[in-house]
């Protein structure tokens, strides 16, 4: 059971974080995006969500070369 609670949890945390980071990334902030992303990979490091938040800062990292 808590590992279901862990994952609901993740999942509610992660989209809302992502959606942030996707707002000031579409709107040409992407420095304030990376908070966003970060938290994602300190939480849940381990998930789906942290793969998709590594490619956003990979696309940051990219875009500001």
């Amino acid at each position: 059971i808590q590992n279901s609670i862990c994952s609901k949890n993740a999942d509610r945390d992660c989209r809302k974080w992502l959606m942030m980071a996707d707002n000031y990334i579409s709107a040409g902030m992407a420095e304030k995006a990376k908070p966003y992303l970060k938290r994602i990979l300190d939480e849940y490091g381990q998930t789906d969500w942290a793969k998709k938040a590594r490619q956003r800062l990979a696309e940051i990292a990219a875009g500001s070369e």
